[in-house]
């Protein structure tokens, strides 16, 4: 459920600032149509969370999109140097990985750091092994 709620919280966000522009969000959220989705908008999220400014909220879309996408890229640049270089995993593979995680974010990447930690583990056993 995180995972999913993560996806389509950026794909959202992603929409609201790049498809609809933001002037165009806050035209459409100052002048709603009589809809059910823009009364439960504007009196659950705008109101209490932004104090009834439509700009506000509009701002805070655009910097959560924005720190969103870096985030995330970010994330997938570090998973993807731990497929390469600590789990040696080929090209392709390493390019699935980061393609999840840019698009979901840590949710995704900590499985990476499961197995870096579980083959760190191994590698460890083994050198005390060899050095009995």
């Amino acid at each position: 459920p995180v995972i999913l709620t993560t996806l389509l919280t950026c794909a959202l966000l992603g929409y609201a600032v790049e498809i609809l522009t933001l002037e165009t969000l806050a035209l459409h959220l100052s002048n709603p149509p009589p809809s059910f989705i823009y009364v439960l908008l504007n009196t659950y999220l705008v109101n209490p969370f932004f104090y009834a400014s439509i700009s506000n909220f509009c701002k805070m879309v655009y910097i959560s999109w924005y720190f969103s996408t870096v985030a995330h890229a970010l994330e997938a640049f570090y998973f993807a140097y731990l497929c390469r270089t600590k789990l040696k995993l080929g090209w392709m593979s390493t390019l699935k990985w980061f393609s999840m995680v840019l698009m979901v974010g840590y949710f995704v990447g900590w499985r990476i750091k499961e197995m870096v930690d579980v083959q760190a583990k191994e590698e460890k056993k083994r050198m005390e092994k060899k050095a009995s």
